[in-house]
């Protein structure tokens, strides 16, 4: 697990040192809540991020897509890009999600070329990270709105 820490050292570090912020990550209940997908490459984990698991909305499956990070060697060669592309498909897909929340720390162009779309201003609750969304074509374009008591804070 600490190969897959050490992806976002340089951003979520925030000035530890390595081993204080690896020994948080080690505890952290929020990493240990979530289920971590990994894409190797070379035998090597190259990109990483948590799926969380969100009460259902009735019958709406709600998904939450946290800490995506890709080793410093391995960033801009379109690891990250791939393996949101095989989330996206398990969980709309196969786990049928039919909304999708994530908090970005990089420019949002790279998620909106998947779908996703910044939320409105009330839901930006986490200076430096940008909530954004993604709901399947067919729901309700004022889907969030109408369950805003609903959309998760910060994960």
């Amino acid at each position: 697990m600490d190969d897959l820490f050490r992806m976002g050292f340089d951003v979520w570090g925030q000035g530890r040192d390595l081993e204080a912020y690896l020994q948080e990550c080690r505890l952290s209940k929020k990493y240990a809540r979530g289920r971590w997908y990994v894409l190797t490459a070379d035998g090597t984990p190259a990109s990483s991020a948590l799926v969380f698991d969100f009460p259902a909305w009735g019958d709406l499956v709600v998904r939450g897509i946290g800490s995506m990070a890709t080793s410093p060697n391995r960033r801009c060669q379109g690891f990250a890009s791939k393996l949101l592309e095989r989330l996206m498909s398990l969980l709309s897909g196969g786990e049928n999600a039919s909304i999708i929340f994530l908090h970005s720390d990089i420019p949002p162009g790279f998620y909106e070329k998947r779908g996703f779309r910044q939320m409105a201003a009330g839901h930006q609750r986490h200076p430096g990270s940008l909530a954004m969304s993604w709901q399947k074509p067919e729901l309700p374009k004022d889907i969030l709105e109408t369950n805003c008591e609903r959309i998760p804070g910060y994960f």
